[in-house]
């Protein structure tokens, strides 16, 4: 092996699923099983024949590449599954649901003829799920009896209790310390406080149009979930047998969440946003994840120039001040996306972006294929500060570490060791104010760069880089502005219309019209009324949907300035600025 691939040599393993019903163990069919590596990502899952047997789950053993034969630790397997053993309901004394997990360790050799038996034991004590049947969904079973599964719940004589998927059917502490089956594709969370810690979920169903399963916050109200010493666990299938993830949030809606040394087996995102604008509650407060394992269900699938959401183990849009720390992300395409609300235009400018975010020291394992650390295109993010992380990138297609555009400002990446990427190891594109300094950086050689600054100012000081055909690259890099001033912002939900008034002294400095459109631009209409009386005007079908006009316009004359917006629907949805930096003198270049 010469060259930059590499030869995995696989081995099988197969897992016998049992229950005792009362006269012995005895083999269990038709229920998932899962094998986890020690990472606790997903190596091989299968579903088990007429006689209990899961056939042929796979691990690798050892792994050949250009640096020579690599014996992979088999210490710390686990084999996971959920089995419906018994489940009817004829009536409030007739009744029984015995739905069964397991998670055992394994012992795993570098041979052939690897074979298990697991039995379940453990019963859940608290199921979600759905009365439909459809192809849309796969789970594991509906509620019995066609029992109409919203907001109400049910206790069986075992001592189960079963809660319907829509809202209101969950109170804030009845899964506290407990173990839950999730058993519906789409479940609907109540505003309130849920106190989940120590509490294990495991998700048994997905939708199958997209091989996820989503949890819904309520749209207009409050929303917490405080989950410590727990577990998320995905252990649904798609119609192929194949592991589905999880979607733990929407991302239309908001949910705080405070999270400390839990796991997250199986997910394909966890899911912070700033919700609907003309709804109460949309405000996301906190959205704090520490000492937390984050593992992708299935890692990367490839598009073409594309990555799926569902990629993406974490995806924040927008927020203030919240912590994403000390955490191990295994085998996400993306670890970390940032992004503005997808109700930007329904907020007020300053509220859209993650801003003041902290992501600082945690480890990012066999992932990063697009980017361990992504801010995102119009993510309008300030302050943001990425320090201390290890990233082993896999080397993917993008950087390590990327910031896309001019809507981030004040980026600090600081202390962060970056391996194995292809690219660059950091990527900015026109970021204002950056700091990239004291990084470890190690690259693939040639045709990559530690740091590549296109645009955008800032300071690039004390970094390490090794390994790379261009160590610091900084192309375009525009001089550091002066001090900016606001005055004028219209955006949220003004209606048909909405004016400003304001004075621009001019003194060498330039007026800057910025604008960002919704998603129905073609409503727009402005109208600017200058200081010697004349209009500059934009008519409805001028402007194109989800587009920024940065700038719009300029204009250097000192005066009264009026601009006057018009929303033909009347919802608004534009989000302008009216600004202007002072003129600084200019510099001769890097220093």
């Amino acid at each position: 092996m010469t060259g930059s691939g590499e030869f995995n040599r696989m081995r099988h393993l197969d897992v016998t699923m049992t229950a005792d019903q009362g006269s012995g163990a005895t083999g269990v069919s038709d229920v998932v099983v899962v094998l986890r590596n020690p990472a606790g990502a997903t190596a091989s899952s299968g579903t088990t024949d007429t006689t209990g047997v899961a056939e042929e789950l796979t691990f690798t053993s050892i792994i050949v590449d250009a640096d020579g034969s690599h014996a992979q630790d088999l210490n710390g397997y686990t084999v996971s599954s959920v089995a419906e053993v018994d489940y009817y309901w004829t009536s409030s004394s007739d009744n029984n649901a015995d739905f069964r997990y397991v998670e055992s360790g394994l012992t795993l050799t570098d041979n052939s003829g690897n074979a298990e038996t697991v039995e379940l034991v453990d019963e859940f004590d608290h199921r979600v799920c759905m009365y439909f049947l459809s192809t849309s969904y796969n789970q594991i079973d509906r509620c019995a009896n066609g029992w109409s599964s919203t907001g109400s719940s049910r206790t069986f004589s075992n001592g189960l209790e079963e809660h319907g998927y829509y809202y209101g059917s969950v109170d804030g502490s009845d899964f506290t310390g407990d173990d839950v089956m999730i058993d519906a594709p789409s479940w609907f969370l109540d505003g309130g406080t849920y106190n989940w810690n120590g509490t294990k979920l495991v998700w048994t169903a997905s939708l199958a149009f997209g091989d996820y399963s989503r949890m819904n916050p309520r749209y207009n109200e409050e929303v917490n979930v405080y989950m410590h010493d727990s577990a998320v666990i995905g252990m649904a299938v798609n119609d192929d047998g194949e592991l589905s993830g999880v979607d733990f949030g929407y991302q239309y809606y908001s949910m705080n969440v405070d999270v400390n040394n839990t796991e997250f087996n199986g997910v394909s995102s966890i899911i912070a946003s700033v919700g609907y604008g003309y709804y109460n509650e949309y405000e996301l407060d906190y959205f704090n994840i520490r000492n937390s394992t984050i593992t992708h269900y299935k890692g990367w699938s490839p598009l073409n120039n594309a990555i799926n959401v569902q990629d993406m183990c974490m995806r924040i849009y927008g927020g203030e001040g919240n912590i994403i720390e000390n955490n191990t992300f295994n085998d996400c395409a993306v670890g970390i996306e940032l992004l503005r609300s997808p109700y930007y235009w329904s907020h007020n400018s300053y509220e859209i972006g993650a801003d003041n975010i902290t992501i600082q020291d945690n480890v990012f394992e066999d992932g990063g294929e697009i980017s361990d650390i992504r801010f995102y295109p119009n993510a309008n993010v300030e302050g943001a500060m990425v320090l201390n992380n290890v990233l082993n990138n896999t080397g993917g297609d993008d950087s390590a570490i990327s910031a896309w555009d001019g809507t981030i400002e004040e980026l600090t990446i600081s202390g962060n060791t970056i391996r194995g990427f292809s690219e660059d190891g950091i990527y900015l594109n026109d970021i204002k104010g950056f700091e990239v300094s004291g990084n470890d950086i190690t690259g693939p050689g040639s045709d990559s760069a530690g740091i590549y600054a296109n645009g955008g100012y800032g300071d690039v000081m004390d970094n390490t880089i090794v390994d790379s055909d261009t160590g610091i690259l900084m192309s375009e890099a525009s001089q550091p502005v002066g001090t900016t001033t606001d005055l004028c912002e219209i955006s949220g939900n003004y209606g048909y219309g909405d004016t400003c008034t304001f004075n621009f002294a001019g003194n060498g400095s330039t007026l800057v019209i910025d604008i960002e459109t919704d998603s129905w631009g073609y409503e727009i209409s402005l109208e600017i009324t200058k200081p010697d009386g004349t209009k500059d005007s934009w008519s409805t079908y001028t402007f194109g949907s989800n587009t920024a006009y940065n700038p719009l316009t300029t204009y250097t004359d000192a005066g009264s300035y009026t601009i006057a917006v018009s929303d033909s629907w009347g919802d608004g949805g534009i989000t302008l600025n009216a600004y202007y930096t002072s003129a600084v003198s200019g510099i001769t270049g890097p220093v």
